[in-house]
């Protein structure tokens, strides 16, 4: 786990749960793939509320790594999934101002997935929270360095 983010949870008295099939190979840029999954994590602290469970998965879904975080935040208005992965584009104006942040989180994280050739995936879940899945490629030949 990423000291900041550990830290963070432990303030939260939040927990992680984690999930993850061995072997989980890619060409991918592992800096690259970790900065994106620490931007996910570091968003699933930030807006789950303290003492709950934030769940990381790591499993293999036809030749794509999926890497799935879920947390028990508020989730983002359906109105807003279109355009959350926009550079600076704040869901809650009001809910950012008392977080912190300029909304670069997922838009850096959706770059790098689209350099390998990826994607991010944003799924609202019921009753509450947010599942955010960086799909990336097993095989290395789309990723291009920018």
């Amino acid at each position: 786990v990423i000291y900041a983010a550990d830290m963070n949870m432990h303030n939260k008295n939040q927990a992680l749960s984690k999930n993850i099939q061995c072997n989980l190979q890619t060409f991918a840029d592992p800096v690259l793939v970790f900065r994106a999954l620490e931007n996910i994590l570091v968003n699933a602290i930030k807006y789950s509320p303290e003492k709950s469970i934030i769940s990381i998965y790591g499993y293999l879904k036809d030749d794509m790594i999926q890497l799935e975080v879920q947390d028990q935040g508020p989730g983002i208005p359906t109105q807003d999934i279109q355009h959350i992965l926009s550079a600076f584009y704040k869901a809650d104006k009001s809910r950012n101002q008392k977080n912190g942040g300029y909304g670069l989180g997922l838009a850096i994280a959706d770059k790098i997935m689209q350099q390998h050739g990826g994607e991010v995936i944003l799924e609202n879940l019921s009753p509450n929270g947010l599942k955010v899945t960086l799909s990336i490629p097993v095989k290395g030949e789309h990723y291009v360095a920018q």
